[in-house]
């Protein structure tokens, strides 16, 4: 039996053997040397796992090396427990941070010398909440951008994203970038100044006239909110008398529809009317005048009953430039 075969499968599992080991090494690089244990306290901890890395400006000199929950009091803080090298030394007063790592949500525990470092941490020593940052609620930021993020191209919106992560993992260097592309971005908003002017100028004047009637405004809406409450209480009358009025409303166009011919005639009657009436407005509002007059002169001789006394005192006919009194002047006594 030939042992070659025996041997390529040995070579081939040493290479993965091998290959596996570069990869977790890639993948988590131990710190080296000999390490010192310390535990900070967080409000959350999101996104932070086991293995992740601790800096100190930004120098890679620890791992995390646990992430658990604990309480203190009534409250559920997050306890996370890190090495950092033991040749670095940590000051008494010194503050932790969670960062974002990437854009892909990785984050770091970063260490941040004070000002006026005094002391120093001893192994195990807690830093409290009074001196850790939790991490950025980056969703909630980056929603905060959406009215912007809908006008803009989507590779202006990856280059904000990216210097708004720069800019809140406390590399201060990107707050400059993220101002200037932000600036870019919102540089339509001062071609249109005048145009935002007159439209704050337009809602304050609305809001300051709605102001001024905020009575009238509170007595509308409790009209309606008044009228809505008989509405719901009435509701089937009020589809009885919805659909009685559609009946109407037909009855009515059947009714002008079969009427226009004489009401047509009407209008143009009312029309040749009223043209002669302006046209003998004087003798018209004299008329008009004397009515009273006569209604109660008719009125004196209807006295006597439900009938008329007349009496002819003049009768006279008139032929060319001749005249003749028929009766005369003593044909009735009363006209004597």
């Amino acid at each position: 039996m030939s042992i070659r075969p025996l041997i390529s499968l040995a070579a081939f599992v040493a290479a993965g053997a091998l290959s596996a080991v570069v990869v977790i090494q890639t993948l988590d690089v131990p710190v080296g040397g000999a390490t010192t244990r310390y535990s900070a306290e967080f409000v959350g901890v999101e996104g932070l796992r086991d293995g992740n890395d601790v800096t100190l400006a930004g120098v890679r000199v620890g791992k995390v090396a646990d992430v658990r929950s604990t309480t203190d009091g009534p409250t559920s803080i997050a306890a996370v427990s890190f090495s950092v090298r033991s040749d670095v030394h940590l000051p008494g007063n010194i503050t932790a941070a969670i960062r974002y790592g990437d854009m892909l949500g990785a984050r770091y525990l970063a260490l941040e010398t004070p000002a006026d470092p005094s002391g120093t941490l001893a192994t195990d020593e807690v830093i409290p909440l009074s001196r850790t940052s939790p991490p950025v609620d980056l969703t909630a930021l980056v929603n905060g951008f959406e009215p912007l993020f809908d006008a803009i191209d989507p590779n202006q919106i990856n280059s904000l994203a990216r210097s708004i992560v720069d800019a809140f993992s406390g590399r201060s260097s990107a707050i400059e970038s993220l101002l200037v592309r932000v600036a870019s971005m919102t540089r339509g908003l001062t071609d249109n100044e005048q145009i935002l002017d007159e439209l704050i100028a337009n809602l304050g004047s609305v809001t300051s006239d709605l102001d001024s009637r905020s009575a009238d405004i509170t007595r509308l809406i409790d009209g309606l909110a008044e009228l809505g409450d008989v509405a719901v209480r009435h509701g089937d009358q009020l589809v009885s008398a919805l659909e009685d009025g559609s009946d109407s409303m037909r009855s009515l166009a059947e009714l002008l529809t079969h009427a226009a011919a004489p009401l047509d005639a009407v209008v143009a009657d009312s029309t040749a009317t009223t043209d002669a009436w302006t046209a003998n407005t004087e003798p018209f509002d004299r008329t008009m005048t004397l009515l009273p007059e006569l209604a109660r002169s008719i009125n004196r001789i209807g006295d006597y009953g439900g009938w008329l006394n007349l009496y002819t005192c003049n009768f006279t006919l008139l032929a060319g430039s001749s005249e003749a009194n028929i009766f005369g002047t003593t044909h009735s006594e009363i006209c004597r």
